[in-house]
């Protein structure tokens, strides 16, 4: 909750210009995550993919 109370007090004493920039920087950083943990999801797959043999064995 003190998070939001935070962000709210900033948007409250800041400009436009300054809550879109940090809107926008939200953005940003949301994608970067993004791309961030679909590598590292990408890797670990793979990581799997070569660990397992490639046919089940019985």
């Amino acid at each position: 909750m003190h998070q939001n109370l935070r962000a709210y007090e900033m948007v409250e004493t800041s400009s436009p210009d300054e809550i879109s920039a940090m809107k926008q920087r939200a953005r940003v950083e949301h994608a970067q995550r993004l791309r961030r943990e679909k590598k590292a999801a990408e890797a670990l797959r793979a990581m799997a993919a070569a660990k397992e043999p490639a046919a089940p064995r019985r």
